[in-house]
C-alpha cells in the first residue's frame, strides 16, 4: 500500500442542537431533523437536532462479531454485577413534560459546550458527482482532493432512489414517534450496543449525550437480534434491509473511486475488508431547553472506513472539523449523502 494520509485536521464531527433560524444567539424551541448515516469499519458508532441517524459498519466478518460479541457479553457481565450506571432519562420524555431545566448529567463543563467563536459559517466541504467519477480523471481528482484536505465530502447522482432515502427516514421518525412504553419493548441493556435506549453509558460519572439511540445488527445473521426489531411502524424491517443493500452498494463504488485515487486498483479495499458486517444505528435528539449547555452528539471521530450520512434538509447541526481546528456547518442539500474518510481506512492507508 501506498502510505500517506488522506485527511490532515479533519476527520472530526459532532452535532449541537441548531436553532430553527437564524439568531446572535439560542433559541428554546426547536424543530424536528433527521439525519441517516452509514458506515464501513470494525466497530459501531454517529450525527444533529432533532435528528435521527443509520449507521452501517463493514469489515472482516471474524473481526466485527467478535467485537458485537465481546460487548454483549461485557454488557451482560454488568448487568450481572450490577454496576451503578445511576439516572438516565430518557431525554424525549423529558422535553415531553416541557422542563425547562437540564438535568446535571448532561451539561457539558465550559470547554465542551457548544461554541459559536470557533465556528466557520462560509467554508462548504465540497460536493462530489458520483456520476463523473465514472468519466474522467477530473471527477477523481476532485474525490482526491476532498479526501486529502477535508475528509469529508457531499455525494450526488449517488444512484440510490430519493424515494427510499425518503422512505427510511419517515420509517424512522415514525419509530421514535411512538409511546415510549412501546419503543420500550426493546431495550438496550446496561453497556449494550443493540436496541432502544442510551448507548455506551458505563457509569454515574459520565456526562451524556442528548439523544435517544435505537442500534441494530443487521448482517451477517449471527450478529443480529431479531427480538429487538422493531415491528411497528409497518415495513420498517423491510425497508431496512433495502437501504442497507444500496447505501452499502455505494460505498463499495466509492471504495473502489477512493483506491483509484491513491493509484491501487479499485478492488484493493474490498480485498482487505472482506466481507460486508453491517449495523444500523438510529439516534434521536429532541429540543433542549438549554442547547447551549448540552451536545447531541460528543465530538468524535469514525472509526469506520467510510460514514455515508443522510441529513435531513431542514437541519444544518452536524458540524465538521476543519484545516485550522474551526467547525464547519454541513448545509443539507436534499437527497444528497454526506461521506466521512473514518480511522480504519486512514489507516490502512498508512501501513
Amino acid at each position: 500500500m501506498q502510505g500517506g494520509s488522506m485527511h490532515g485536521d479533519g476527520g472530526q464531527a459532532k452535532s449541537f442542537l441548531s436553532p430553527t433560524k437564524e439568531t446572535d444567539g439560542y433559541e428554546k424551541s426547536w424543530d424536528p431533523a433527521i439525519h441517516m448515516a452509514t458506515s464501513h469499519k470494525d466497530s459501531i458508532d454517529d450525527a444533529g437536532q432533532d435528528e435521527i441517524i443509520l449507521v452501517r459498519k463493514q469489515t472482516k466478518i471474524g473481526q466485527v462479531v467478535s467485537l458485537v460479541v465481546a460487548l454483549e457479553e461485557r454488557a451482560g457481565a454488568m448487568a450481572a454485577a450490577e454496576i451503578k450506571i445511576g439516572q438516565v432519562d430518557d431525554v424525549q420524555e423529558l422535553h415531553r413534560t416541557g422542563l425547562q431545566t437540564v438535568p446535571d448529567r448532561y451539561i457539558r463543563d465550559g470547554d465542551d459546550r457548544p461554541d459559536g467563536d470557533n465556528v466557520c459559517a462560509v467554508a462548504h466541504i465540497p460536493v462530489i458527482d458520483v456520476a463523473e467519477l465514472q468519466r474522467d480523471d477530473v471527477g477523481l481528482d476532485k474525490l482526491r482532493l476532498a479526501c486529502e484536505e477535508w475528509g469529508f465530502f457531499q455525494v450526488v447522482n449517488h444512484g440510490i432512489a430519493h424515494e427510499l432515502l425518503d422512505e427510511m427516514e419517515r420509517l424512522a421518525r415514525e419509530f421514535f414517534m411512538l409511546p415510549l412504553e412501546e419503543k420500550e419493548k426493546y431495550p438496550m441493556a446496561p453497556g449494550g450496543i443493540q436496541g432502544y435506549g442510551h448507548a455506551f453509558v458505563f457509569s454515574e460519572d459520565q456526562k451524556l449525550d442528548w439523544c435517544n439511540m435505537l442500534a441494530l445488527g443487521v448482517e451477517p445473521a449471527s450478529i443480529r437480534q431479531p427480538r429487538l426489531w422493531p415491528t411497528a411502524p409497518a415495513g420498517f424491517g423491510e425497508t431496512l434491509e433495502t437501504y442497507s443493500a444500496e447505501v452499502g452498494e455505494l460505498c463499495r463504488r466509492l471504495l473502489a473511486r477512493i483506491a483509484e485515487t491513491l493509484g491501487l486498483a479499485p478492488a484493493t479495499f474490498a480485498d482487505m475488508f472482506g466481507e460486508a458486517v453491517q449495523a444500523v444505528r438510529m439516534n434521536f435528539y429532541p429540543p433542549c431547553p438549554r442547547p447551549d449547555l448540552v451536545m447531541g452528539l460528543s465530538a468524535h471521530s469514525d472509526g469506520s472506513a467510510v460514514t455515508v450520512l443522510q441529513q435531513d434538509a431542514g437541519c444544518a447541526g452536524l458540524q465538521v472539523r476543519g484545516k485550522g481546528g474551526a467547525w464547519v456547518p454541513v448545509h443539507p442539500v436534499p437527497h444528497a449523502l454526506v461521506v466521512n474518510i473514518g480511522d480504519t481506512l486512514e489507516a490502512s492507508i498508512a501501513d
